[in-house]
């Protein structure tokens, strides 16, 4: 159990060939999270909170709206320092994939934009500070570089955990 959300990690099977490989990501509740802790896709919130850690000050982001800010509004914000405050969902549903790597519930996940690319990198630092984000959906040919964060030049990322990911 995790506070308000319940969910059992993705499992890791061998298969037939002895290889190790990803066999589904089994969400209790039939994957569904809170509504109230999930990003909605589509709201984006500039972070206002601020903290100093030795000197440094780190924006705070604890929704994933404010997580999707960094990713579609680029600018400043991509050489800003942040820390997490919270664990991050970017979906309400969880992906699921069968055991040759295939996503079997992505008509209903939010598609990420990745933080930064070749044009204009992250340079900043996010500190996960314990938090996960959780549920990154990245799929396509949208962007060339898939994932939390597309390029990243002289950034830093400490301590961040991704999990319940599909990434292709």
């Amino acid at each position: 159990s995790m506070g308000d959300v319940d969910v059992l990690a993705s499992y890791l099977t061998n298969d037939l060939n002895g290889t190790i490989g990803a066999f589904y990501s089994i969400p209790w509740g039939q994957g569904r999270i809170s509504s109230y802790t999930a990003w909605d896709g589509a709201e984006i919130k500039a972070p206002t909170s601020k903290r100093t850690l030795n000197g440094v000050s780190y924006y705070e982001l604890s929704s994933g709206a404010e997580l999707a800010y960094l990713a579609k509004t680029g600018g400043h914000w991509l050489n800003e320092n942040y820390i997490l405050t919270a664990d991050i969902y970017l979906n309400e549903t969880l992906p699921v994939w069968d055991q040759d790597g295939n996503c079997l519930n992505s008509d209903v996940l939010n598609l990420w934009h990745p933080i930064g690319d070749d044009e204009a990198p992250f340079t900043g630092v996010l500190l996960g500070n314990g938090f996960s984000v959780n549920g990154l959906y990245a799929a396509g040919s949208e962007h060339e570089n898939q994932g939390l964060f597309g390029v990243i030049s002289g950034g830093r990322i400490d301590g961040l955990s991704i999990r319940y990911a599909y990434v292709s």
